[in-house]
């Protein structure tokens, strides 16, 4: 309210909202991609949340998600985001598989993301704009990056400030997207992705699928992976690291020209985490030992693949073979039928457990000792 003697009061209403974070400017991110499946083997899960504005998101409980929901065994990050709007958890897994982590915070949900402030509302902090400039016509948030072409040759512009490494392999698969809109007079308007080698240096490039005409917001993305990845575009042979420009004018004739804006950019990783098996050690009977008559048949016997720690393998499902010392013991899935033929059955261990038997001995003296066996 403004006020002054002998004049009208005159007041204005400021709304003041609390500030959750934004899908567009925040991440997550993990300390590495690859782990062991053992229950043992852990990777660091950071959340990273900012708000629509780029301000930290402080004070605020978040939680970690997996798409594997009770497979895998997440510690939530103690307390609240500090006051860099971040919050750090873990994560462990005694199943292989691939792993995607999200989070959640005030309701909103927060994506892995490889780009340092990816929507721009940190200004130009992590690229390395020359030509191109910071707009206020914005997908999302309150900024995004401008580049304008007249028309005088092809023109490439802010690039992200730091390489990003990349597994150049058939197990990952890197996704590469943005928001853009452009008024095109000639040309087109994209997003590039630079390859590096090891030592930095250059080893090719590749355009998304761009504007050729004069359109709106309109989401573009493309994805990359070393040979049998099942990307749409294959690294090249040297490539260990990419980077990302933002903003890019070309056509085949050398002079383009329009205006051009970028926003919401993302480089994400297809899977978050691998949880690798690395096998099990043992094979450990996980049933006591049996007491039956002869000719009986006994209470059901089972046995699990586990990893040297003694945890059981879970998702491991490859065959075994039990063996009775005995040349008459018989082994039956059910104990009713369909016994073996002989003292030996093959079967097929079920997520880390061998398929439950019965054992049977068809002539057998009374008190006498049989040993059973497994292995794979």
């Amino acid at each position: 309210t403004i006020s002054r003697q002998g004049f009208a009061a005159e007041s204005l209403t400021g709304i003041i909202e609390e500030n959750a974070p934004s899908f567009a400017a925040s991440y997550i991110r993990t300390d590495t991609y690859s782990l062991a499946a053992d229950g043992i083997s852990s990777a660091q899960i950071v959340m990273t949340m900012l708000d629509t504005y780029g301000y930290p998101v402080t004070g605020k409980q978040a939680t970690i998600l997996t798409n594997r929901g009770i497979l895998d065994t997440v510690t939530q990050p103690a307390g609240v985001s500090d006051a860099n709007g971040q919050a750090t958890g873990s994560i462990i897994s005694d199943y292989v598989g691939d792993c995607h982590i999200t989070g959640l915070c005030e309701g909103s949900v927060v994506a892995q993301n490889l780009l340092d402030n990816p929507s721009f509302e940190q200004e130009s902090a992590g690229w390395m704009p020359i030509n191109a400039a910071l707009s206020d016509t914005a997908y999302s948030g309150r900024r995004s990056l401008y580049l304008y072409d007249d028309g005088s040759g092809n023109l490439s512009d802010g690039e992200d400030g730091d390489w990003i490494p990349v597994s150049n392999d058939a197990n990952s698969v890197y996704e590469v997207s943005a928001f853009i809109r452009a008024n095109v007079i000639k040309g087109t308007y994209t997003v590039q992705v630079y390859y590096y080698d090891e030592i930095n240096n250059p080893a090719g490039l590749h355009k998304l699928e761009g504007i050729g005409s004069t359109q709106s917001w309109k989401y573009i993305s493309c994805t990359y992976g070393g040979p049998g990845s099942g990307a749409s575009q294959t690294f090249p042979d040297t490539c260990a690291k990419i980077r990302i420009c933002a903003a890019c004018w070309y056509n085949e004739t050398d002079d383009p020209a329009g205006e051009g804006w970028t926003d919401s950019t993302r480089v994400k990783r297809i899977p978050g985490i691998s949880f690798a098996g690395s096998g099990p050690s043992a094979l450990v009977f996980s049933t006591s030992e049996r007491t039956v008559d002869a000719g009986g048949v006994s209470d059901t016997i089972s046995a699990q693949a586990q990893f040297a720690n003694g945890m059981r393998a879970f998702g491991f499902n490859d065959p075994c073979t039990f063996t009775s010392s005995s040349v008459f013991g018989r082994f039956s899935a059910t104990g009713t039928g369909s016994w073996s033929s002989g003292n030996t059955i093959a079967c097929n261990f079920s997520d880390g457990e061998a398929i439950i038997f019965d054992l049977y001995f068809s002539r057998f003296p009374l008190g006498q000792r049989n040993k059973g066996n497994i292995q794979q």
